[in-house]
């Protein structure tokens, strides 16, 4: 395909529960690091209750833990209404609506794109910031539905370190 029809993909990082929370309230300086760790600690990660926030159909951690385990921020507030309510409900509600925002970007550890064109006519690019390389600007999703093919393709490291992996469990670490 050659290098100018094969690039690396990019990966958004989004602001979750406990991030968007902890975000407004250091922002905002309502509480010292501390207390906010102590509050945020208890919102659980998305990964924990995804099955429960697709069958609510819910978007929000931080709506699905006031609707459902109010303990967790009742310092906070609480809901009713369908709205916060409380002291630091403006808090609340500012963090509901920055779940989901875009915070940052990495480059997907194994994910290839391959175009029928130049990657750079066919998508927006990003070059890495060693320069080394150019990453699509799209996610995967993204980048499908605009007919680039993705492919899982793991690095020589990657590789490197699973063979290495193998030895060790196998008891033939080529480390000494």
């Amino acid at each position: 395909y050659g290098i100018n029809r094969v690039c690396h993909i990019i990966t958004f990082h989004t602001l979750k529960g406990a991030g968007a929370l902890t975000e407004v309230l250091r922002t905002h300086n309502v509480f010292e690091s501390k207390k906010i760790k102590s509050i945020t600690k208890t919102i659980p990660p998305d990964h924990k209750i995804s099955d429960e926030l697709e069958h609510q159909k819910e978007k929000s951690i931080i709506r699905f833990c006031l609707r459902n385990t109010p303990e967790i921020l009742k310092e906070l507030g609480e809901w009713k209404d369908d709205k916060a309510v409380g002291e630091y409900s403006y808090y609340l509600e500012q963090a509901i609506r920055l779940e989901g925002c875009i915070r940052g970007y990495g480059i997907h550890a194994s994910g290839i794109l391959i175009a029928e064109n130049p990657t750079d006519e066919v998508a927006p690019m990003i070059i890495s910031s060693d320069g080394e390389r150019k990453i699509c600007g799209l996610d995967m999703g993204a980048s499908e539905k605009v007919g680039l093919v993705k492919t899982d393709i793991l690095g020589l490291e990657s590789l490197d370190v699973l063979e290495e992996i193998n030895l060790l469990l196998m008891g033939e670490s080529n480390d000494q």
